[in-house]
C-alpha cells in the first residue's frame, strides 16, 4: 500500500487490475520479487510497471509475505510512505 498526504489529505495509490481475477476493479498494488532483487527493488519495479511512477522517494514502514498459491511465486505486501509531489 502506498500512501501520501497532499493538501492535508491522506491519499492511497490504487491500480486497475489488468488480469484475472477482478479485471478492471481497483486494487492495492502488490509485488512479487525476482530472484535477483530485494524487497525495496521489487517495490520500486512494481510501482513503475503498474503505475508509471518512477524516481520517487519511498520509505518502507512494513512488509509481509503472502503465500499466493500461484505459479509466479509468493507475493509481498508493502506499506510505503511516498513523496509524490
Amino acid at each position: 500500500m502506498i500512501f501520501t498526504i497532499q493538501s492535508g489529505e491522506l491519499n492511497v495509490l490504487l491500480v486497475k487490475r489488468r488480469i484475472s481475477p477482478f479485471v478492471g476493479q481497483h486494487a492495492i498494488p502488490v509485488a512479487s520479487s525476482l530472484d535477483d532483487e530485494d524487497l525495496d527493488q521489487a517495490a520500486l519495479r512494481e510501482l513503475r510497471e503498474e503505475t508509471g511512477v518512477a524516481d520517487v522517494y519511498l520509505e518502507q514502514l512494513y512488509s509481509s509475505a503472502i503465500q499466493s498459491g500461484i505459479p509466479a511465486g509468493d507475493l509481498f505486501g508493502f506499506l510505503l510512505c511516498a513523496d509524490l509531489r
